[in-house]
């Protein structure tokens, strides 16, 4: 299932304010370069996920579409903890099955800095309720009569019922032709017995093929024939071997349907397979048509003569005490779920080590920097002494002292005010520290190159 995830950082307004007005400007600025980083990393993880896309990144907000069934909540997780490692701050994620509930689900996980809002049960009934269904049945049999049950059913009581495919599966490829012709026939038979009983009369099988015989029919149950009469029919064979690919396809190929998985007519040997893939692709909208009563195999069993959970149900396969609230995990989902734990253990340390390796590096070169610059003072300062010494060296030195104490006011004064951005650089008391700021600037920004030429 697809949804949106809207991320936004906590209290990135009023942080940056505070800074600057208490004259933290460099402060400020290293937050915002951090908040930069922290999107770019955010952005990397996304392209690598699948069924992931990203739609907005800019400023400290992230807009993202991504497949609820391949990446769930460890997932968006993932990405708040990026943005905190890189910045020091939480990060809020509303969730919903489209952007404006997403964006609703934000501002309620705004209240609760740091946390994740999902939709409510409520809100995703509601959401089903009001898509349009696509009723899927998988048909085995000649007899229209119950898949007109299922459709006249969902359309009464899943609205509104838009579209209906019929799935047909073979376990030989030479027979697609075959069920993809079979297929068409029941399509054909359906609703021309639609279209029959919504003007009172019932297609009977006899040997020399379908008749129309006349029925006695009310109105009211014509007319709920009559309003299934221009629903959207196609059909679709399967073979066996890529079931669970084409359910995928089936399921990923929109966002605008909810739908409506019909067992009724599936083969028992096909039943379990059905039900396990639907399962695992936390799909719960199973259903079957089931009789309270020995059928009669007649017109009687028309949903007309029927009574909604009296003398039939259309059961939720998904929704009993033994099934509800379970769903189905493969070995190898497992398997990579422990995996992935395990690699992102290991990147997390590599990424710690890494940061420790760029801040030793910054360090032994921030103090080489200084020490050099350390020993010309030093060098400068004997040589002055060495110069006053000598006889006539004080005679030389006093009128230009004047100059000296003119180069000492501008490093500490006249520069840091005309050039307040630069000023940290000429201020002998931060020298080792910008330094090594810079030179960590420097590493990311070429570490960050290097990974967009990889990506």
């Amino acid at each position: 299932m697809r949804r949106f995830a809207f991320f936004d950082g906590d209290n990135i307004g009023n942080t940056l304010d505070n800074l600057f007005n208490s004259g933290r400007i460099d402060d400020a600025k290293h937050l915002s370069e951090s908040i930069k980083r922290a999107i770019f990393q955010i952005e990397t993880l996304v392209r690598a996920t699948d069924g992931a896309e990203l739609i907005i990144a800019g400023g400290d907000d992230v807009l993202v579409k991504f497949d609820s069934e391949k990446s769930g909540p460890e997932y968006l997780q993932a990405i708040s903890d990026l943005f905190t490692k890189y910045t020091g701050l939480s990060m809020s994620c509303g969730v919903g099955n489209n952007l404006n509930q997403a964006i609703g689900n934000l501002m309620l996980a705004k209240q609760n800095k740091g946390t994740t809002k999902y939709p409510t049960e409520k809100e995703e009934l509601e959401s089903t309720r009001l898509k349009p269904k696509k009723l899927l049945m998988f048909a085995t049999s000649d007899n229209p009569d119950p898949y007109v049950n299922v459709i006249v059913h969902c359309s009464d009581h899943h609205k509104p019922l838009t579209e209906i495919v019929l799935i047909g599966i073979t376990g030989d490829r030479g027979r697609v032709g075959l069920i993809k012709h079979y297929l068409k026939n029941l399509q054909e038979s359906i609703t021309k017995q639609i279209d029959c009983l919504s003007n009172g009369c019932y297609l009977e099988k006899e040997e020399s093929g379908w008749e129309p015989k006349e029925l006695k029919l009310e109105m009211p149950h014509r007319q709920r024939y009559d309003k299934v009469k221009g629903i959207k029919f196609d059909n679709k064979p399967i073979i066996y071997d890529e079931l669970e690919d084409e359910i995928s396809t089936l399921l990923n190929s929109t966002d605008s349907y909810a739908f409506i998985f019909d067992v009724t007519a599936v083969l028992k040997r096909h039943l379990v397979d059905v039900y396990n893939i639907l399962r695992f692709k936390n799909v719960s909208s199973i259903y079957s048509f089931e009789f309270l009563y020995s059928p009669k195999h007649s017109h009687k069993d028309l949903i007309h003569n029927l009574i909604y959970k009296e003398t039939y149900d259309y059961t939720s396969l998904a929704n009993s005490i033994y099934t509800k609230d379970k769903i189905i995990m493969t070995d190898e989902s497992i398997i990579s779920s422990i995996e992935f734990n395990k690699m992102a253990s290991t990147l997390n340390a590599l990424q710690i080590e890494r940061e420790y390796l760029e801040d030793k590096i910054a360090t032994i070169f921030a103090r080489r920097v200084f020490i050099g610059i350390s020993f010309l003072w030093v060098v400068a300062i004997v040589g002055f002494y060495r110069l006053i010494l000598k006889p006539e060296g004080w005679n030389w030195l006093e009128p230009r002292y004047s100059l000296l104490l003119l180069i000492w006011a501008a490093i500490n004064y006249i520069l840091p005010g005309l050039f307040a951005d630069k000023a940290i650089i000429i201020d002998p008391r931060k020298f080792v520290r910008v330094l090594k700021e810079r030179k960590k600037k420097r590493l990311e920004a070429s570490r960050i190159v290097e990974d967009k030429s990889l990506t």
